[in-house]
């Protein structure tokens, strides 16, 4: 067989126009940065965990002139610049934040694209105890760069921090930086304002390690000459204060291994400190997916429940997902290399939706429920026994509606049990039970399943049962519903429950 050679030696100009970032706001780019800083300093475990970020406004006439950046850590230091330095090597990847080993060249593409300005700078303990540090800086290679050695009494650190870690600088073009400002209301792009949505989003984005006691200070420079130093504090939901708080913790597996999770459903106040997040607007409504400590996406609403509807504008479900003791990072939903959203299509973003559905069938179940008669009480009776039974790892709620398409006064389900592994639905009455009472369990089972739900089982709750009730549960059960399964109907008594 006849070979002929193909010369595909990579082009270091067109890799590097090639490379440059597909992240459209600057506070997602400087994200990047963040999670190769917190990288190091969880697996590190260094005392002193801490990030500064000094962002200094260079004067121009028509007051839009570029940023310089300069972003500095507490972290371990670089110890292999070789993997640093290499596109598309994972090998230096301390946690699944910096899982890709993509995000530091396409970051520096992205704010240089001449590659003439950017440097690094980084030290190990051992270089700080040796007075020296590592300098790379412009022009990117994909061979024969070199690292300077430098002494620190030749040529002084340039951060602020006085141990271990490492500082990069760039330039970042105005246009660039304004983008800041987006999905913010208003279109002020003065820059002190810009700074504030910075702010905002990285109070949300890593809100667990905030919570944690990392620290992250956001250092201006104006062009008029004024200074001033900002700590990003945790932002997080303000619900509603007349609702019975939903959360809680439990272990899933996804498909592939044991996941913790921790979730809060419920309904928002407005938050006074906020501009963007934590609002009751459409555009805030839904799940808010944290992922190993570092929020993932936000405003997930159709893919779980269909359409969104401007009536749930105070919903939030905030899930934050870790991997379990003995599990691997491969069990979590996988983001995409941006880590702006999750995967499309993965099986396990696609259980853990099933999961998300299963728990909170509907987000209208958290508006306050006005009704008081005495055949409802009793299932709040029942519900809270329910929810002491299955622990944490259960959802139980009463007048749950079905028919997600009807927006005004679907059917209430007097009582939604979902066990962690079986979902039941159950149709209460005070007395005797009818045969349209089984009529009406059917219309919620067929409008469940309608809602993308799969319930197990079907309870007709009541003092006592009709002999026709019991007929035609019986007839019931030999049939189909409209997934192709048998019904699986049981006729149960209060005192069954001892009620």
């Amino acid at each position: 067989m006849k070979k002929i050679p193909i010369h595909n030696a990579i082009n270091d100009v067109n890799l590097w126009y090639g490379i440059a970032d597909s992240h459209d706001t600057f506070p997602y780019m400087l994200c990047e940065l963040c999670d190769d800083s917190i990288s190091s300093m969880v697996a590190n475990q260094t005392e002193q965990r801490e990030i500064a970020i000094t962002l200094q406004e260079c004067a121009a006439e028509n007051g839009q002139g570029d940023i310089c950046v300069r972003v500095e850590d507490t972290g371990a230091g670089i110890k292999n610049l070789d993997v640093c330095m290499t596109y598309a090597s994972s090998a230096g990847a301390e946690t699944p934040l910096n899982r890709y080993g993509v995000t530091l060249k396409k970051i520096l593409a992205t704010f240089d694209p001449e590659n003439a300005h950017w440097a690094l700078f980084t030290r190990t303990q051992e270089e700080v105890s040796n007075g020296t540090y590592r300098r790379v800086h412009a022009p990117y290679r994909t061979s024969g760069m070199a690292a300077d050695i430098c002494d620190i009494q030749e040529d002084p650190w340039p951060g602020r921090f006085d141990g271990s870690g490492t500082y990069v600088s760039f330039p970042c073009s105005r246009a660039l930086f304004n983008t800041s400002g987006k999905g913010y209301p208003g279109h002020d792009i003065s820059f002190i304002a810009l700074v504030q949505c910075i702010r905002e989003e990285l109070a949300v984005i890593y809100a667990p390690y905030l919570r944690a006691g990392f620290m992250i200070h956001i250092h201006i420079h104006t062009a008029e000459g004024k200074r001033r130093s900002y700590r990003v504090r945790a932002l997080e939901p303000v619900w509603h204060s007349t609702q019975t708080p939903d959360q809680g913790s439990c272990i899933l597996d996804l498909g592939a291994g044991p996941v913790r999770v921790r979730y809060h459903f419920g309904e928002i106040d407005n938050h006074p400190s906020t501009a963007r997040y934590f609002r009751k607007s459409f555009s805030n409504a839904g799940v808010m997916v944290y992922e190993n400590g570092r929020m993932i996406e936000h405003h997930i609403f159709s893919a779980i429940w269909g359409k969104d509807h401007p009536q749930h504008n105070g919903f939030l479900a905030v899930i934050e997902l870790d991997v379990s003791d003995g599990g691997t990072n491969d069990a979590l939903p996988p983001p995409v290399p941006t880590k702006d959203k999750l995967f499309y299509g993965d099986y396990r973003l696609a259980a853990l939706y099933d999961w998300i559905r299963n728990h909170c069938p509907r987000p209208a179940i958290y508006k306050s429920s006005t009704q008081t008669k005495r055949e409802v009480l009793l299932c709040e009776r029942l519900a809270k026994r329910f929810r002491e039974k299955y622990g944490p790892q259960a959802t139980v709620l009463t007048q749950m509606p079905v028919y997600n398409f009807i927006e005004k006064s679907p059917p209430l389900i007097d009582i939604y049990l979902f066990t962690g592994s079986q979902l039941i639905l159950f149709e209460c009455k005070l007395h005797v039970s009818q045969e349209k009472d089984v009529f009406q369990l059917i219309m919620y089972h067929t409008g469940a399943i309608h809602d993308g739900l799969r319930p197990d089982k079907l309870v007709l709750l009541a003092e006592r049962h009709s002999h026709g009730t019991v007929q035609l549960a019986d007839y019931l059960n030999t049939c189909k519903d409209t997934n192709g399964e048998n019904y699986h109907i049981e006729l149960k008594r209060w005192k069954d429950y001892g009620l």
